[in-house]
């Protein structure tokens, strides 16, 4: 075994910290050519190391003909009992528009989402395959090729989801109260012998770099298991390589969590911050993004108020000027929503402004961009 150490300019700190996440896409293939095609090999080579492992499990693979034997299903439930976690990857990885496999939630061939009737039923049924099959209620959610919109994020909300793993802003709420903690990158998918060890110096740069500065890395992987570039557990002993290069590197100062473990560990400093730099918005009102966004023709604006008063809705276009207006008067704390009807307005940038008037007569103004797409 050969242990990759990183090179640092400077004294290293003990603040160099890392949470380190290793999140496992499309957990099993339908292909069957390639070996290995268990979870185990690779599960036991992280573990060992202390490692967790999250796997972003495609419900519907669990009564697909490669699972007929249960194999998989029964690896999945012995591997939450030791600690890992599955997290729900869509329902099964088929965009319903297109017929293509490398989104779900949200069409990118036709540019348009499903609705929010058809995407709940993707997701619950989903959620339902896997309490079924691992008698597991998964909190986090995986969008299949990252792509979604604030609509799938509103029907995640409403099915009781909390963390949500995809690309954009980390380490924070991507969308009202669902946090996001994004993965970095994936440089296992087409592994072979001949870039082993160039691909693992990569990996180790990578970490040093973005992990010490988010305060976390999260591994990519996909199909580990039964790709060409995987056959013969070859992804399986990178990794094992990778963590002890780690664990060298940190010693004590690497954490393994899973995507949830992370996520809930980084909401929960996010909202002490936020709670020390910001209580005027914790104590009048929070401006949530509207859904669906991008749009066409009509969106909803939900504010919520913490506090009695007035809010007064103005939407901007680009140029600055006034297309809409709404006001709602003598309002209690709770939940409020606006709709905007945009039949009228082009496609474009947009922005909404509320204005909030408290029952004490302080103002507050907050702003946010909305994208209409015809």
């Amino acid at each position: 075994m050969i242990i990759i150490l990183l090179a640092f300019a400077g004294m290293v700190h003990a603040s160099d910290s890392l949470i380190f996440i290793i999140r496992v896409d499309d957990v099993q293939s339908r292909n069957n050519a390639y070996l290995p095609r268990s979870i185990s090999d690779f599960e036991q080579v992280v573990a060992a190391r202390g490692g967790k492992v999250t796997w972003a499990v495609i419900p519907h693979r669990l009564i697909e003909p490669q699972n007929m034997d249960g194999t998989l299903s029964a690896a999945l439930r012995r591997s939450v009992a030791a600690g890992h976690e599955v997290a729900l990857h869509g329902y099964n990885h088929i965009c319903l528009s297109c017929n293509y496999t490398n989104h779900e939630m949200y069409c990118t061939t036709y540019r348009t989402h499903h609705s929010y009737e058809i995407q709940t039923k993707m997701v619950s049924d989903g959620m339902q395959l896997l309490r079924d099959s691992l008698s597991v209620t998964p909190t986090c959610f995986v969008p299949p090729g990252h792509q979604a919109d604030t609509l799938t994020y509103q029907v995640l909300l409403d099915q009781g989801f909390q963390w949500i793993s995809t690309t954009g802003t980390p380490k924070q709420n991507i969308y009202k109260r669902l946090f996001n903690l994004s993965p970095q990158s994936d440089y296992t998918w087409a592994l072979s012998n001949t870039f082993f060890y160039s691909r693992l110096e990569e990996t180790l740069a990578d970490v040093a770099e973005k992990g010490l500065t988010q305060g976390y890395y999260c591994l990519l992987l996909h199909d580990p298991f039964i790709r060409p570039g995987y056959e013969n557990g070859l992804v399986i002993r990178w990794t094992g390589e990778l963590l002890d290069s780690l664990i060298v590197r940190y010693g004590e100062r690497i954490s393994f969590k899973t995507v949830s473990q992370a996520a809930e560990y980084f909401n929960r400093v996010t909202s002490i911050i936020s709670d020390l730099h910001d209580p005027v918005l914790q104590t009048t009102f929070d401006l949530e993004q509207n859904y669906p966004n991008p749009f066409n023709q009509t969106t909803i604006i939900p504010v919520y108020l913490h506090a009695p008063g007035d809010i007064r809705l103005d939407i901007y276009d680009i140029r600055g000027r006034l297309v809409f207006q709404d006001k709602k008067d003598r309002l209690h704390t709770g939940n409020q929503v606006f709709h905007w009807d945009a039949s009228d307005a082009g496609s474009g940038i947009y922005f909404y402004r509320i204005a909030f008037t408290s029952a004490t007569g302080s103002r507050h103004i907050a702003t946010k961009q909305c994208l209409l797409i015809k």
